[in-house]
């Protein structure tokens, strides 16, 4: 189904009659949320090649063929062998080459890291400075408002009462609230660095993706969602997505709850028609009760739903490694290079 079927007679029909607002109207979870991000450890080696004795350094370079031994041999053969050592020879080099562009991939990408520490380090000393700032200035705001307050009920004029009473108030709240940053900073300082430490301390293991027992039921009976075999299997998968932020950041919906489920379903089934076997009338509406009770596993969980699965390769696990990042701060942001692939 084109793009130009779609009809803007909802704000559903509006969310998706404008494709590039659909991240602007939805505001994901951020992706920094460390209990947005589970990881799981998959072999990315292809099956003919798994458990095959691979060479090493300690395999030896050569043949065991000495050119005495060689000359004894046609001249086919010694062609054939001279090849193989050719190709032998070739392979090493590459490997070689290959080796050295891995580690100068790994140092640029360290120095990046390092970097990125280093900038962190200067926001958050020039954030605590400002901080800093802009309390002492709310605690002399509200002093002084406190006096002037005391002096107005001294003398008794209401006016002035009302008025100092406001900016005391006022000044009250702004110096709560830098207060409230303060401290919230320093939590997010303090939860990096025990992440980190807990990083150093102990591998990360995988972690099995969890699902409700609704979703499963769902997945088993929606297979173009998991496996898109085609064009339009990608676009129903990319329109149900989009549709489940669009419900749960927007709309505010539950994702547990029947209108979740209702709507879902009357979406997909109001788009892709002809996929789900149902007549296509000019104007129709989707139909008011669904067929079957639906559910998609949201993108990003901001309300206490499971939290995303970002597979790893042991290669990434061992970049990760590398890099002296835990396999949760590589994840998300392989996940966030993912985002803005889109």
């Amino acid at each position: 189904m084109s793009d130009e079927q779609f009809q803007e007679s909802s704000s559903e029909d509006k969310f998706f009659g404008v494709k590039t607002q659909i991240s602007k109207k939805a505001e994901p979870a951020p992706v920094e949320d460390a209990g947005d991000i589970e990881v799981k450890i998959v072999d990315d080696t292809p099956p003919e090649d798994r458990n095959r004795p691979t060479f090493s350094d300690d395999t030896p370079a050569d043949d065991g063929i000495t050119e005495e031994e060689l000359k004894n041999y046609t001249g086919s053969a010694q062609k054939r062998i001279n090849k193989l050592r050719a190709i032998n020879n070739d392979d090493r080099r590459k490997r070689e080459q290959a080796e050295k562009m891995r580690d100068e991939a790994v140092r640029v990408a360290q120095e990046l890291v390092e970097k990125n520490k280093a900038q962190q380090d200067m926001l958050d000393r020039g954030e605590s400075a400002l901080i800093d700032s802009v309390k002492q200035k709310a605690k002399v705001d509200y002093e002084t408002a406190k006096q002037n307050y005391r002096s107005a009920y001294e003398e008794g004029d209401t006016e002035k009462i009302v008025a100092t009473q406001e900016a005391m108030n006022l000044a009250q709240y702004e110096l709560k609230d830098i207060e409230r940053k303060e401290q919230g900073k320093i939590f997010a300082q303090k939860a990096r660095e025990a992440q980190a430490k807990q990083a150093q301390a102990q591998p990360q293991q995988p972690v099995q993706p969890q699902f409700t027992q609704k979703q499963i039921n769902w997945f088993e009976a929606n297979k173009w969602y998991v496996q898109p075999k085609d064009n339009q299997e990608k676009k129903m998968q990319k329109v149900a997505t989009a549709t489940d932020n669009y419900l749960q950041e927007v709309e505010r919906l539950d994702p547990e709850s029947d209108e979740y489920y209702n709507t879902i379903d009357q979406t997909m089934r109001k788009y892709f028609p002809e996929y789900f076997g149902e007549d296509v009338r000019s104007g129709s509406e989707a139909p008011s009760t669904p067929s079957r009770v639906n559910v998609v596993a949201p993108a990003n969980r901001n309300n206490g739903a499971k939290p995303r699965t970002v597979e790893l390769t042991p290669t990434a696990v061992a970049l990760a490694k590398r890099l002296g990042l835990s396999n949760e701060q590589y994840a998300k942001s392989y996940a966030k290079q993912l985002q803005r692939g889109r």
